[in-house]
């Protein structure tokens, strides 16, 4: 048992310095929806095993590395630095350099607009031709839109961060996706919380193998966008569905390129 932690450990820190690597080298735009996914799997993964702030620090360490290898690649090979030492085992060089087309501190979206536009399409051929389903389709995309309107209300407040939190979670109890909370614990410097909740989303879903609440997971990150004034990226650790007591909602810094 041991040696299956020891090598899950190994295996999630290889991928995220291969990931940080990838980006750093390429210069990809940290915000797009393939990276934000594998960057949240992989600390989702590392929670359990303790090892969640290692994988940011892993993750760094690999873009910092690629950036140095993209602009030791850029120069003339005479200029003698191209022969700079120090590889990282495993990772290919990729042979595009994709440069972000957004200005810096411009919010982004967490998916593409197209991957949105397709989702949206096939939900509603899914619910073509059933009213009951083309119903349901319109009461959620209402529902989410109702939480974006109560969450734009909310306002930075870095001398009381926990009233912003606070008022955040509020506005989830209101709506109903809450029905109780418990703030844990919140660390300011590393942008990290944790909070304890039932959720009426794991309540109606019912029994399942894995966390089902990822929708009030996006809308705790636009929480945490407030409460930081910085991008983060939350992760439910465990979860009613998989009958645990409550659910452990966890925030962590998202990855943003420089």
């Amino acid at each position: 048992m041991i040696e299956q932690f020891e090598e899950a450990e190994k295996r999630i820190l290889r991928e995220a310095l291969r990931l940080g690597y990838e980006v750093g080298f390429s210069g990809l735009d940290e915000s797009a929806g393939w990276i934000r996914a594998r960057y949240t799997r992989l600390v989702s993964e590392a929670l359990p095993l303790g090892i969640a702030q290692n994988v940011i620090e892993k993750y760094k360490a690999g873009k910092e590395f690629g950036k140095r290898n993209r602009l030791f690649s850029s120069l003339p090979s005479d200029s003698g630095i191209l022969n700079h030492k120090g590889k990282i085992q495993g990772i290919a060089t990729p042979t595009t350099i994709v440069e972000s087309s957004l200005p810096k501190g411009v919010s982004v979206a967490r998916v593409p607009v197209k991957d949105a536009i397709q989702a949206v399409a096939n939900m509603i051929r899914l619910a073509q031709g059933s009213e009951i389903l083309m119903d349901r389709v319109s009461t959620v995309i209402s529902n989410v839109a109702d939480i974006h309107d109560r969450l734009a209300e909310l306002k930075p407040d870095e001398g009381d961060r926990a009233s912003v939190l606070t008022e955040g979670l509020t506005i989830l109890s209101d709506i109903g996706w809450l029905e109780s909370y418990d703030i844990v614990d919140i660390d300011v410097e590393h942008r990290s919380v944790r909070i304890d909740a039932v959720s009426q989303i794991a309540r109606a879903v019912g029994t399942s193998s894995e966390p089902v609440c990822r929708p009030i997971c996006i809308a705790l990150e636009s929480i945490g966008n407030k409460l930081f004034n910085q991008p983060v990226i939350v992760a439910e650790r465990s979860c009613i569905s998989q009958g645990d007591e409550k659910c452990r909602f966890i925030f962590f810094p998202r990855p943003q390129s420089d």
